[in-house]
């Protein structure tokens, strides 16, 4: 889902020459399908786990030694084992495989806190280098205060949330946007408008561009995105028999449902549980 979202965002933003941003729903479940490793430093390594609905999540493990590319690929070949891609591998020494499992488990535990507390939406972010389109943007001072307010992804949560709690397309227009911006004189407008999972609300995309644009076209094309989005997210939940996990508003003391992994098509899949137990793991 994150892949086709990305993918309508950008061609959105190629279409109209605006840099958009759009907030992400999170999923019931969804499946690990790769974790891939790089060696950053002589004590850490980036790893990177990739989902079937398309996300992309990054983490920086601490290694204690230097990886080599030899190394990454005969970890990465027990990753792919622990979540059903391939056989057990054979070949990894006993430094490895120990570093393997202890890599593999603290993922999983970061995956699973992450999944199960819902802070805030995700965010996917496309086309800033499409408002040098505009003559405007091409002063560095302009381009770099609207480089701000796009940057600053916050503000742009914000943004996002407020026009999905409204219910309906919003714009706002060069001061407007100082509370979002940190008083940045930004001298762009932002458009946004809610898109719907079986007549849900359950984001918001938004468009950033200068403030001489056909606000008409613009809000007839974000209308019709919205309602595109929201009619191919709506069928892909049916045919999957995918459901929506919104986040909420946690009090204090009060106890969390955690997410529990099992295994299913020789994939890992998380699922909404009540309790995580030693054999879930």
């Amino acid at each position: 889902m994150a892949a086709y979202l990305q993918k309508a965002i950008e061609n959105l933003s190629g279409k109209i020459h605006a840099a958009v941003f759009i907030s992400l729903p999170y999923f019931e479940q969804d499946l690990i399908t790769n974790i891939k490793i790089i060696p950053v430093d002589a004590e850490r390594a980036l790893c990177l786990i990739t989902t079937d609905f398309g996300q992309v999540i990054t983490e920086i493990l601490q290694t204690g030694h230097k990886l080599s590319l030899f190394n990454c690929k005969r970890i990465e070949s027990y990753f792919s084992w622990r979540i059903g891609r391939q056989n057990e591998p054979v070949d990894l020494n006993e430094w490895e495989k120990t570093l393997a499992q202890k890599l593999y488990n603290e993922l999983i535990v970061r995956y699973i806190v992450s999944y199960s507390e819902v802070a805030q939406e995700g965010l996917l972010r496309a086309g800033l280098s499409a408002l040098l389109h505009y003559p405007e943007f091409r002063k560095a001072d302009l381009l770099t205060d609207s480089l701000a307010l796009f940057e600053n992804t916050q503000g742009m949560r914000l943004l996002l949330k407020n026009c999905a709690k409204s219910g309906k397309l919003k714009f706002w227009i060069d001061e407007d946007l100082n509370p979002y911006s940190s008083g940045i004189s930004s001298q762009c407008t932002v458009i946004a408008i809610p898109y719907c999972v079986n007549n849900h609300i359950v984001g918001a995309v938004g468009l950033l561009s200068p403030l001489r644009i056909p606000y008409r076209t613009f809000f007839s094309i974000c209308t019709h995105f919205s309602n595109s989005i929201s009619e191919a997210l709506t069928n892909s939940l049916y045919k999957f028999k995918i459901t929506i996990k919104q986040p909420e508003q946690k009090t204090i003391g009060a106890k969390q449902p955690l997410c529990a992994i099992s295994f299913k098509q020789d994939m890992l899949q998380l699922e909404h549980k009540t309790h995580l137990t030693r054999e879930t793991i």
